[in-house]
């Protein structure tokens, strides 16, 4: 049986390398560091740190508690306290204020979302189906579909808004925003796939 691979980017020296899809864990050839590519499943109350290249899924009873989850691609239905940094696209169903950083590459609010970002949200690209409030810098286009709610300050390249979409704050569009995380590998994984449990 053949295995395929992916690619994946060292957390320290941002070298990328092939490893087997089914790998859980890897060293970077570059600097010998450890790179966890684990997927996380969260139900219940966690205090872990969570550092992985993996999926991260946070279930509607999971409530992680950590400075700064670092993932792949996440699912978030429940309550994160600390930051989140999406090195892919990052989806959020639940309710809830997010009082850290929230940074990835496609961010999604879905359609029965409520949030709200007490810290601007940093992507790549947004889709906005629920309410959200809260600032965002995007250095890609945002668009907020005709459920979709934003009450706070948008910075971003492109804007598209969708008839019966609500949009409240102050605006700006230029093409030179910029924003911090780099583009996930096309293996990334889907955010909304099941994951293993922690």
């Amino acid at each position: 049986m053949k295995v395929g691979s992916r690619d994946v980017k060292c957390f320290e020296c941002d070298a990328s390398h092939a490893v087997p899809t089914t790998a859980k864990t890897t060293l970077c050839p570059r600097c010998g560091s450890y790179v966890d590519l684990q997927d996380y499943d969260i139900a219940a109350r966690s205090n872990r740190n969570i550092r992985t290249r993996g999926r991260l899924v946070v279930r509607a009873r999971g409530d992680l508690n950590c400075a700064r989850a670092v993932c792949g691609s996440a699912l978030v239905e429940g309550r994160v306290r600390g930051s989140l940094h999406c090195g892919g696209k990052a989806v959020l169903r639940g309710r809830g204020v997010f009082a850290g950083d929230i940074e990835a590459v496609h961010l999604v609010i879905e359609r029965d979302a409520e949030v709200e970002f007490a810290r601007a949200v940093r992507a790549v690209r947004v889709e906005i189906m629920g309410k959200t409030m809260g600032n965002i810098v995007c250095g890609g286009q945002v668009v907020i579909l005709s459920q979709g709610t934003l009450l706070g300050n948008l910075h971003a390249r492109a804007l598209d808004v969708e008839h019966g979409a609500e949009l409240a704050g102050q605006l700006e569009i230029r093409p030179d925003i910029e924003t911090v995380p780099a583009p996930a590998s096309a293996d990334a994984p889907d955010p909304a796939a099941p994951a293993a449990t922690a």
